[in-house]
């Protein structure tokens, strides 16, 4: 299982934690819709934890399975105004791309949980694509 764990205090770190994103969606096999998404929830996420706390923490993992790619990322942030901002975040729409449509996050995640902790906030997600759907070599990617 690989895991990277980014600590976010500034600008650089969001940038960081969303090529991370993208890298593990390229490795996984993800289409390049759910690539977008992934690293367009991740960046949109990370980027309201240094907007209004200027510290938390993002770890993004591989957790597929025999049946389902599938990555999870839990974004931790020290104020509780990230609470509502990520709600804002989940529910608005997002330009994954110029060829592609713009999506609520809230639609292309398998699971999404959002939590007050203490003094800060917990946003655990999932996304997925099927096994069935990974790139086969000589063929397109499944958007």
């Amino acid at each position: 299982m690989t895991e990277e764990r980014i600590r976010l205090e500034e600008d650089r770190d969001v940038v960081a934690a969303w090529k991370s994103g993208l890298a593990l969606g390229r490795k996984l096999g993800f289409g390049l819709f759910k690539q977008a998404c992934l690293s367009g929830a991740i960046l949109q996420l990370t980027r309201s934890v240094v907007e209004k706390g200027r510290r938390g923490s993002c770890v993004i993992t591989d957790e597929s399975d025999p049946k389902a790619l599938r990555a999870r990322v839990v974004i931790e942030g020290c104020t509780g105004e990230l609470l509502d901002a990520a709600k804002s975040r989940i529910n608005a729409e997002l330009n994954v791309g110029p060829a592609l449509p713009a999506v609520k996050l809230h639609q292309v995640l398998e699971s999404c949980q959002i939590d007050a902790q203490g003094d800060g906030v917990r946003i655990s997600l999932t996304i997925n694509q099927p096994r069935a759907a990974q790139k086969v070599p000589g063929r397109p990617s499944p958007a």
